[in-house]
């Protein structure tokens, strides 16, 4: 999101309706691929296996569904069956996180090679300013001291996440355009030292708190190549040496290589939201899979174990004309997690939605994520005249819609809210857009995540079973 449009002018709700243009998109029946019958060796033995297998699986079918996802994956890491390596950065107190198809596990700090038990689920806040230090740089939102990064971070508690924005803004030093590390460096320290992971977005698709350039088509065909950034290096430069410096951290979660990107021409510079085309979607869309597939190389090069978010493109926007070339865009073999931002009233996600989310997970056998959840205004206290729901109301909404979207779509994983500040913006009574320590909303968002983990999955069950290749 925009942050100088904190009061939710533009809108970003999904229009999902009951009649979907599928397109191409096909919807496999499991997530799970069936090796080629010249691949397997014809023994008796193997042949009275898949049989006895086939009779067990249908026998049980009724009880599978209510399983946990941690229960039926294999425990043993991807990385580890490939190579019999698996390379972490995760200690005892804070695990590594690695993607297991539609599911997130927790590597075991002890044995590598192996899964702890159950999945990982988080929810937490954006907090795209937590990097500005005015000291240091030219910041952008309020600055927070370290004692109001700690209690944040405390209040949301282990486990949980924060998105920030990691752009190359926050590490130039405001007087002589020199790297600085202060800001970023601080906040990474802080936030591993209260056991709370980070989502780090590298760049703006606007350049609000950034370049201040419009990431046009020419951009994503290459220009993030050699166009210079802030600090003079390009963009590519910059994910290279930021996501080198925080490799060894465990407070990284994932980096998402660009906020809300969408290829789209800009036709009014400075009012490029209301003024752009989209000369040729298609062209858009394989620009967009190739800057994916080029920086996610890039980042997996710097930190091989790291997850890598999408940033959220536009739903069947430039570049996404068909739910077929989200799919496409997805599959890219530099994104991990799906992620799409929402911004309307207090309502669970419609049936529609949940169809056409399960079919892109499904598709592209990878978790989804709420990146930014937003658009309503909460007040402390009541006051004469009232348009806006008491913050204890807005927390209790979004627990029932939470609880409500990660039972009914398995592959959702994480949700967070747009935006954590360090306070209210202004005198009360008012009505707030944001969340910060001592809201309800924050105590709420740390129970969900307590929750979420001790929760079995809703999980599909295999339609028969074969010698699978995961």
């Amino acid at each position: 999101m925009d942050p100088t449009q904190h009061l939710g002018s533009r809108s970003r709700r999904l229009n999902l309706g009951k009649g979907i243009a599928w397109g191409d998109l096909s919807i496999p029946k499991s997530r799970k691929r069936i090796l080629p019958a010249a691949h397997r060796k014809p023994t008796w033995s193997r042949r009275a296996l898949a049989i006895l297998t086939v009779v067990v699986v249908v026998a049980s079918y009724p009880f599978v569904r209510a399983v946990d996802r941690a229960t039926t994956a294999p425990a043993v890491s991807p990385a580890a069956v490939s190579t019999g390596l698996h390379r972490t950065t995760g200690t005892p107190a804070m695990p590594q996180i690695v993607r297991r198809g539609t599911a997130l596990r927790r590597v075991n700090p002890a044995t590598p090679s192996r899964f702890l038990p159950g999945n990982y689920r988080f929810t937490g806040v954006d907090a795209y300013e937590l990097n500005s230090l005015w000291s240091d740089n030219v910041g952008c939102g309020p600055q927070q001291s370290d004692a109001q990064l700690a209690s944040l971070f405390s209040r949301l508690g282990p486990g949980a996440v924060v998105r920030v924005w990691f752009f190359q803004q926050f590490a130039t030093n405001r007087n002589d355009g020199a790297l600085d590390w202060t800001a970023l460096d601080r906040t990474v320290a802080i936030a591993a030292a209260h056991r709370v992971r980070l989502i780090a977005t590298l760049a703006n698709q606007d350049g609000t708190c950034d370049d201040g350039i419009w990431k046009a088509p020419s951009w994503y065909g290459g220009g993030f190549r050699s166009s210079d950034g802030v600090s003079g290096l390009s963009y590519l430069g910059w994910v290279q040496m930021v996501t080198a410096r925080y490799s060894p951290s465990p407070a990284i979660l994932a980096w998402e290589p660009m906020n809300e990107p969408r290829p789209d021409t800009c036709t009014v510079e400075g009012d490029c939201w209301n003024h752009r085309v989209c000369p040729d979607s298609l062209a858009a869309r394989n620009d967009l899979r190739s800057f994916y597939d080029d920086v996610g190389r890039v980042i997996r090069a710097a930190d091989p174990n790291r997850l890598i978010s999408d940033g959220a493109p536009p739903v069947l926007g430039c570049g996404t004309a068909s739910w077929a070339d989200m799919a496409f865009l997805g599959a890219s073999a530099g994104i991990d997690l799906l992620s799409y931002h929402e911004y309307s009233g207090f309502e669970p996600m419609a049936d529609s939605a949940v169809m056409v989310r399960e079919a892109l997970t499904d598709a592209d056998n990878k978790p989804m994520f709420v990146g930014e959840r937003g658009g309503v205004n909460a007040s402390p206290t009541a006051f004469a005249g009232q348009v806006c729901p008491l913050q204890s109301d807005r927390a209790s909404s979004f627990e029932a819609e939470i609880s409500s979207d990660f039972r009914r779509l398995p592959a959702l994983v994480g949700w967070l809210f747009w935006d954590a500040m360090p306070g209210p913006g202004d005198a009360a009574p008012s009505c707030e857009y944001a969340t910060w320590v001592g809201d309800p909303l924050i105590d709420m968002l740390r129970g969900e995540g307590v929750r979420l983990n001790r929760w079995p999955t809703a999980v599909k069950a295999p339609p028969y079973a074969g010698i699978l290749v995961r």
